[in-house]
């Protein structure tokens, strides 16, 4: 028994007659409750009646987009450990670096790990930071209490090697 076609819902997708969506209230008065696998096939039709929106009109072509991404920055550098008594030291040491946007407080907007080469690398969006250094090597205060810090600002792409010192006295 198919139902009355004439209280259909409206078909703006053109769906055959036999995807087309049903109203519940007819279902219902046949006796039938909707079931998951018909509206598995209703959902499966509607979403084959979207493809050619989304597919570029000429096979074998790229859809073309609008959108653009800004390209990220590579920050790469070292952290050292410089001063003392004279004639002083400066040499490379592990820690840790903070990428804080704008000023020292500003939010982290990434963190790297400097080996035991003093080297460190990350990737940030292009803009102001203050890069913020710990290191176990250097306890000014209590330990994790930051030793040194360098301003910079990074454009999309690679940026020239920047040096953290953390100073002692």
């Amino acid at each position: 028994m198919r139902p009355d076609t004439s209280d259909r819902q409206p078909n703006p997708l053109r769906l055959p007659p036999r995807l087309a969506p049903v109203p519940l209230t007819t279902l219902t008065a046949m006796g039938r409750r909707p079931s998951l696998a018909k509206s598995a096939v209703l959902v499966t039709g509607v979403a084959l009646g979207l493809m050619p929106a989304c597919t570029s009109k000429s096979p074998g072509k790229p859809v073309a987009t609008s959108a653009t991404t800004t390209p990220m920055a590579d920050v790469v550098g070292r952290l050292h450990v410089a001063g003392g008594p004279a004639p002083g030291i400066d040499k490379p040491i592990p820690g840790r670096i903070e990428a804080h946007r704008d000023t020292q407080a500003g939010q982290v907007a990434a963190t790297a790990d400097a080996g035991d080469d003093g080297a460190f690398h990350m990737t940030l969006p292009p803009g102001s930071y203050v890069l913020v250094a710990t290191s176990p090597n250097v306890v000014l205060g209590r330990p994790g209490t930051a030793c040194g810090s360098a301003s910079l600002t990074v454009g999309g792409g690679a940026n020239p090697p920047v040096t953290v010192y953390c100073l002692i006295p």
